[in-house]
């Protein structure tokens, strides 16, 4: 197990590195829908109740906080207007009351970055909670340029003595290979979030993903290729961003006027992706090929 678990501390050290965290902040989970999880199960909805996230969040986000209703989390969703999400929306919703803001950092349907910042201070304000801040979690799969069937997750430092998980498994102890059944013993940093035995050749993929993402130009080129490139590649050919033109990201998405000829170019032209609600997807770091101008997107 020695080099399994050596391939797994090097997985784990490319991404604390890659966002500036500390080593015993982060750890590596099955996905990201468990990190959520395990985060809202070692919460407490005594004194704070309010949940407060857009409606921009991922599906999985949704339903994991709405199954907290039982354990007395009270769910609030923020409406979206013009495909973007507002500051004003969180400062509206987050109050004294407020236990956690659940905040996707780019809308998966348009491509909307979120004011993150702002959310951010609005939150902690008011004593609350964000996540994907004061947690933070990324599937290896796309962004990360690695395959399925794991998500790196960091978690603040200051908060850990504070947090229990009840969704726990045997990596999660101070020292899994003590094997003491009748004590839980969670570990003292991260890894009280770990799960059982990682999956090791998702471990092999996501540690080469990191590794070349650390490599600043491949950044570098994929921000140049996102920036501005669909609405001048496309304009001609009658498909239009949905993406808001001050929002423009990582993740480009596109509107088309017939679903047929969103499907055309999804089948010849690199860097689309499958529909969502008639939009389709550009995103430079999701590719093996990289797009190297407007003239790609539209030629």
């Amino acid at each position: 197990m020695g080099s399994r678990i050596e391939k797994y501390e090097q997985a784990r050290a490319l991404f604390t590195k890659l966002i500036g965290a500390e080593p015993d902040e982060v750890v590596l989970v099955a996905s990201a829908s468990a990190g959520v999880n395990s985060v809202a199960r070692a919460l407490s909805f005594c004194e704070r109740r309010k949940v407060a996230l857009g409606e921009f969040e991922f599906p999985t986000m949704g339903k994991i906080w709405l199954s907290q209703a039982n354990r007395g989390a009270e769910i609030r969703f923020l409406g979206a207007q013009d495909e973007r999400l507002r500051a004003k929306a969180y400062e509206a919703a987050i109050d004294c009351e407020t236990l956690i803001v659940p905040l996707t950092h780019v809308c998966f349907r348009s491509g909307f970055r979120s004011p993150v910042s702002r959310v951010l201070r609005i939150a902690h304000e008011c004593g609350a909670l964000v996540m994907n801040l004061d947690f933070y979690l990324s599937g290896t799969l796309k962004y990360l340029l690695g395959p399925p069937g794991l998500a790196f997750m960091y978690v603040r430092k200051s908060l850990m003595s504070s947090l229990v998980p009840s969704i726990t498994r045997w990596f999660g102890r101070a020292n899994p290979f003590a094997f003491k059944v009748k004590r839980l013993e969670p570990a003292p940093n991260a890894r009280r979030f770990q799960a059982g035995t990682p999956p090791i050749p998702s471990v092999y993929g996501a540690t080469e993903g990191s590794r070349r993402l650390s490599d600043t130009g491949t950044v570098r080129r994929a921000r140049q290729v996102s920036h501005g490139q669909a609405p001048e590649g496309t304009a001609e050919l009658g498909i239009v961003a949905k993406t808001p033109s001050d929002s423009v990201g990582q993740l480009v998405a596109l509107k088309a006027r017939l679903r047929c000829l969103g499907e055309h170019f999804c089948r010849k032209r690199r860097g689309f992706q499958s529909p969502r609600g008639f939009a389709y997807f550009l995103s430079p770091l999701q590719q093996t090929r990289r797009c190297e101008s407007s003239d790609r997107i539209a030629g």
